[in-house]
């Protein structure tokens, strides 16, 4: 499920593609996993594990692709990524 007030908000809308925002989705799904497993770092933030390699191959995207919309993504502050993994922002 894609937040529709990432289609609709000038936060988001206008700087976000689309591969981004699906992306996103899967982010959000990840880290409904990791809140059932317990993955919280020091800080009390719930992390998720999604490589880009399989953010490549589950949404068919190219290396490049897959990097410019996890900076995106990084960009509008909804995820941070941190060394193997990334922190929920939003």
């Amino acid at each position: 499920k894609i937040p529709q007030e990432l289609f609709v908000s000038s936060l988001y809308k206008d700087k976000l593609n689309s591969d981004s925002k699906i992306l996103y989705a899967f982010l959000l799904d990840r880290l409904s996993l990791s809140q059932k497993n317990h993955w919280i770092d020091d800080e009390r933030n719930i992390y998720l594990i999604f490589t880009r390699e399989e953010v490549q191959e589950k949404l068919n995207l190219s290396d490049k692709t897959a990097t410019k919309a996890f900076k995106q993504l990084n960009d509008v502050g909804l995820f941070t990524r941190r060394k193997n993994y990334f922190r929920r922002c939003y």
